[in-house]
């Protein structure tokens, strides 16, 4: 089974954000509650808490992060209850860490086996930073700074641009992503990207990295596979 990693690319190529913050508002309560409409039940309900970070259910005893944020807790908390983490696997290839927790998981989300990712709609979810200050390029609006962490879990949309080796790709612009276009910042590792497969709402991605960009895709350097 192929399983990915996820890059997104700002939409200037000035300092600008990359966060789970949202192209149509500043506002840092907003879309920090669990979807709803078309996107109820879209990976919300999957994730957890592990330390200032994300962590998203793929089994019965297993969690997924990336190796990166490190072991910033002995627990993972998922809808409320403590998870003791007993070891972990490291995929030598990539960032990708998989944790297995000594308690029961009762609810976990299912793994998108596809490789046709490019051109799909995906909620993405992380707990980065707030939308900073405004970034203007000769007058023009072209992004935000980064602004301050508050370790909110938020959601957000986007679409797959390109889909590379092991390595998704999604673009932060104005095209195509409507009020919940997101992408990511500092904390949003390890976050979760859902896509919608026959009707079910599929893990296809783990946060993993940010590029200012489009022509330097560095996630080239950041394959990962992913094995049950």
């Amino acid at each position: 089974m192929l399983f990915r990693t996820i890059i997104f690319l700002a939409f200037a190529k000035t300092s600008l954000i990359y966060a789970v913050a949202l192209i149509s508002t500043g506002d840092p309560a907003a879309n920090s509650t669990p979807p709803t409409g078309v996107l109820e039940n879209s990976g919300w309900q999957w994730e957890a808490s592990f330390g200032p970070f994300c962590a998203t259910a793929i089994g019965p005893h297993h969690f997924i992060c990336v190796s990166h944020v490190g072991l910033p807790s002995n627990v993972i908390v998922f809808r409320g209850v403590n998870y003791t983490i007993s070891k972990w696997i490291d995929d030598p290839g990539s960032e990708l860490r998989i944790f297995e927790v000594a308690e029961d998981v009762p609810d976990y989300a299912p793994l998108f086996s596809g490789t046709d990712e490019a051109g799909r709609d995906i909620v993405v979810i992380g707990r980065g930073t707030q939308r900073g200050n405004p970034v203007y390029y000769n007058g023009l609006l072209r992004g935000w700074e980064w602004g301050m962490g508050d370790q909110v879990q938020r959601w957000g949309e986007n679409q797959i641009a390109t889909a590379t080796g092991y390595t998704l790709y999604a673009t932060f612009d104005q095209t195509g992503g409507g009020p919940n276009e997101a992408d990511l910042s500092s904390g949003d590792s390890g976050g979760a990207l859902f896509l919608k497969d026959n009707g079910v709402w599929k893990l296809a991605g783990i946060a993993f990295s940010v590029d200012r960009s489009e022509e330097r895709r560095v996630g080239k350097e950041c394959r990962s596979r992913w094995s049950p």
